[in-house]
Order: structure tokens, then C-alpha cells, then sequence
């Protein structure tokens, strides 16, 4: 349960951008106040990325890699002794070896949700770009304080200096002379959008965060400098982020993000290859996982109630999503997999398939939202798919980290819900996820789900709130 002492919000309203000056080979923070025109989004034709060939490894729990990678696509090795890491190279003195922990134990497993291959892994990929700039450290220091000031009220003012610290130092470091974008930079503005979780927002931060982080990744792709592992690390970080960022997203932050059909189609070569051997297909995606192709799904259908009315052509390539949701197959665990995972891995990897299913129910409950905008929450379809969720839900153990994904399922599933025992199990969930993984924005939820509920004395505003984004924009996802 949150704690009693009142909480309070950090202000965001201002946020840094980064814009290329003409004259100079460098970067420059400006503030975002609202009023600014729309950027001009980057364009830049995809960069060609050598691929290797997929890596023979074994159960996802071996650490050890038998491959010979270039210098820039090695890792070092965790030290196995601490919830330090020790990365083969030296961070130099630690100013806050507390608050390092806290990114290390508490923030980076609570947005570390699949099984996955090691090295997709998200402690195996954001920590070593310390060692590519000091500027990361205040980074981590950053996002671990946010982390621990959704339990502790005490903590909110060094989380607010820390993020203001790290805003300083990042614009100071940027605006500096350097030879284009650099991996680090997208890694920071990542985590940055990460951090927004923990600590409450408006969309519109993160929005931004996003749309800068994606304008940097293509400056990298084009480049060249970017290694395969990172990118497809870095672009599905960024896909899933903005995947459930649609739904609720302003008409402003919309305008800022690209369209899902043009942002997969640029990236879709690169989320799905395997650059290692794993022992189910999805297991190559650290943070989708088997709910990789309904993701998908739910950045389309998300898109499209930011443009309504449908136009005729729009409700044709509803219709699509809709029969492509219907026809998409869930992923299976083969025999070989069973004997190949360890128990606990199994069960991780079970467990990503029921998101899948949550995820492709969702989409159903939204789509004929879309096309049938009458339908009235207490049909019996609507229901029927509610419980479905519901029953997948429920399948979750208590602790998996599934759950750290699961708020979009449980925003759509929580607003079409009708029955008293599944919207307390929903608000419930939301509750204990936000203790348990310290997510401040879940308490964001909890309210909004009551809103749309009602109270006894209080008619709630139903699930037609989809389709009013004045209403919906209330939740951060």
C-alpha cells in the first residue's frame, strides 16, 4: 500500500531537448515550455547493419559466452559476489555506491521482465555505458533515487535534486564539441523515460523523451557505431514505451511520435532478429517476449482512437487488425524447450504466453470499441473477453515479473470490466504491483479505474472514456 504521508509529484513540466546547431559540431538543451511549434521529424534512411550469426548458447541462467565479439559489442562480466557490479573496468570513485544499488537491485529488475538471453538483458546493457561517460552515473543515481522515493516520501527531495542534477550535467556534457551521437546519450534519454514511471508525470515528458530517443537511435543506425545487440536492445526499449504511451497520449504527444505503421515497419528487421540462440523464438525479445506480434496490434489499434472519427479507409484497416488479432497464433513451448529450460525458466516463459493473451484480448475489447462505438459495456462479448483476461491475470504468480508490463492490460481490462469482484481484484493488483515494484503512475491508475467506475453515490464515466482523450489522458502509461 502507498504510505500515508501525502505524496507529491515532482514538477516536469519542462524538459530538456536536443537540437543540432548549424555552426558548431555539437548539442545544446533548450526547454520545452508547450508553445513550440511541432519539430520536423528525422527522416534519415535506415542505416545498413551488419548482422552475425546467431550464437549457440544454452539455458538463459549460463552467464558464460563462448563467442569472440569485436571490442565494441563485448560486455564485461558481472562480479558474482554483490548487488555491485563489477564490469571489467572502473567507474572511478562512486559518489553514492547507495543509490547505484538501488538502479542496479531495485530499478533495472523492475523493468527487466522476460526471460531472455543474458545479453539482451537490461543490467547487461544499460550498465556498462558508465564507462562510456561519467554523465551516466548521475543517470542511474537519478532513476535509483526515483525508485526508492515512490516507497520512502523522505527521499522525494534528494530524487528531485538528483534528476535536477542530472538534467545539468547531461546538457553541460552535450554541449560540448563531439563528432555526432553517441550510444550513451540514448541509453540516458532512455532511462530518463524509465524514470518517469516511478515518480508520476504528465505524458507529454516522456513523449518527449521518446521522440528524442528515437531521433538518436537513427542518427546511430546511420552511423554505423551502434553494434546489433544494443540497437535491438535500445529500439525495443523504446517500442514498448511508446506502444503504451498511444493509448493514453494526448493529441500533442501523438503529434510528436511517429505512426506505429511507419515506426515498426522502419525497425521491424531489426526487433526481430536472433542474435543469439535461444531456446524459444521469443525468448530474443527482452522486454515484448512472446507478446511481441500483439504489441504490434495495440500500437495500431492505440493509434487510431487518436484519430476519430474513422474515416471509411480507417475502418477498413481496423477491420484488418481485427481479423490479423483473431488469425495471429499464440507462441507454444516446443518438447525440446521443456527439457531444455530450467523449472523456473519455464514457468517465466508460460507466463510471457499468458500476456500474449491478455495482450490479444485487449486488442479485441478495443477494436470493436472502434468500429462498434455504441456497444455498450455490459454485452455479453464484452464481458466474455473481460473474463478471459481476468483468468489470465489470475494464472500470474504472485512475483512474477510479468506484472511490471502488465498496466496496459489492466487499464483496458480495468476500464471495460462491469463486475464489482473483478474491478476490486483489478484496483487490488494495481495496489500491490505499485508496492511491490514501486511504480508511482500505477497509483495514477487506481484512480482513474475508480473514476471510471463510480461510487455508490457517484456515477462513474464508463468505458465509453476511450473514446473522450480530454478523459483518458488523465493515466501515464
Amino acid at each position: 500500500m502507498w504510505p500515508s504521508a501525502e505524496k507529491q509529484s515532482l514538477s516536469h513540466h519542462d524538459e530538456f531537448q536536443i537540437e543540432k546547431l548549424p555552426s558548431k559540431p555539437r548539442y545544446q538543451f533548450v526547454v520545452y515550455t508547450g508553445d513550440q511549434k511541432e519539430e520536423a521529424s528525422v527522416e534519415s534512411s535506415p542505416g545498413n547493419v551488419s548482422f552475425q550469426p546467431p550464437v549457440t548458447a544454452g539455458s538463459i541462467a549460463e552467464t558464460a559466452f563462448e563467442e569472440i565479439l569485436p571490442i565494441d559489442e563485448q560486455l564485461f562480466p558481472l562480479s558474482p559476489a554483490s548487488g555491485l557490479l563489477g564490469w571489467g573496468g572502473s567507474f572511478g570513485p562512486m559518489e553514492s555506491p547507495f543509490l547505484f544499488q538501488a538502479f542496479v537491485d531495485g530499478f533495472l529488475k523492475s523493468v527487466s521482465p522476460q526471460a531472455c538471453h543474458p545479453r539482451l538483458l537490461p543490467l547487461a546493457n544499460f550498465v556498462p555505458y558508465a564507462l562510456q561517460s561519467p554523465i551516466m552515473m548521475d543517470v542511474f543515481n537519478a532513476c535509483g533515487a526515483s525508485f526508492l522515493s515512490s516507497r520512502d516520501p523522505s527521499m522525494k527531495h534528494e530524487a528531485k535534486k538528483r534528476y535536477s542534477l542530472c538534467l545539468t550535467n547531461f546538457a553541460n556534457s552535450l554541449s560540448r564539441p563531439r563528432d555526432g551521437v553517441e550510444e550513451w546519450m540514448v541509453a540516458a534519454v532512455i532511462l530518463l523515460c524509465l524514470r518517469d514511471k516511478f515518480s508520476g508525470t504528465l505524458a507529454i515528458v516522456p513523449a518527449s523523451h521518446l521522440a528524442k530517443a528515437l531521433e538518436m537511435i537513427r542518427q546511430l543506425r546511420q552511423s554505423g557505431k551502434l553494434s546489433v545487440v544494443s540497437l535491438k536492445f535500445l529500439i525495443e526499449t523504446f517500442l514498448f514505451n511508446y506502444t503504451v504511451m498511444l493509448l493514453t497520449g494526448t493529441q500533442e504527444v501523438v503529434l510528436r511520435l511517429p505512426s506505429p505503421f511507419q515506426v515498426y515497419d522502419e525497425w521491424r528487421p531489426i526487433l526481430d532478429y536472433s542474435p543469439f540462440r535461444t531456446a524459444l523464438p521469443f525468448m530474443k525479445y527482452p522486454i515484448f517476449g512472446a507478446a511481441r506480434h500483439f504489441y504490434e496490434i495495440a500500437a495500431k489499434v492505440s493509434w487510431y482512437f487518436s484519430h476519430l472519427p474513422l474515416s471509411p479507409e480507417d475502418k477498413g484497416v481496423v477491420c484488418g487488425l481485427l481479423s490479423q488479432t483473431y488469425t495471429t497464433p499464440l507462441p507454444t513451448i516446443t518438447p525440446e524447450a521443456e527439457q531444455e529450460l530450467l523449472p523456473h525458466e519455464l514457468i517465466h516463459v508460460r507466463e510471457s504466453i499468458y500476456l500474449a493473451d491478455m495482450l490479444q484480448n485487449c486488442c479485441l475489447l478495443l477494436l470493436h470499441k472502434l468500429l462498434f462505438p455504441m456497444l455498450e459495456r455490459d454485452d455479453p462479448l464484452v464481458q466474455e473477453i473481460v473474463t478471459k483476461i481476468i483468468h489470465k491475470l489470475c494464472a500470474l504468480s504472485g512475483d512474477s515479473p510479468i506484472w511490471i508490463i502488465c498496466t496496459w492490460p489492466l487499464l483496458v481490462c480495468g476500464i471495460a470490466t462491469s463486475s464489482a469482484s473483478q474491478q476490486h481484484y483489478i484496483y487490488s493488483q494495481c495496489q500491490r504491483c505499485a508496492s511491490r515494484f514501486q511504480m508511482e503512475f500505477l497509483d495514477q491508475i487506481c484512480r482513474f479505474l475508480v473514476s471510471v467506475w463510480g461510487t455508490d453515490t457517484e456515477a462513474g464515466l464508463g468505458w465509453n472514456c476511450l473514446l473522450d482523450r480530454d478523459i483518458i489522458l488523465r493515466v501515464y502509461l
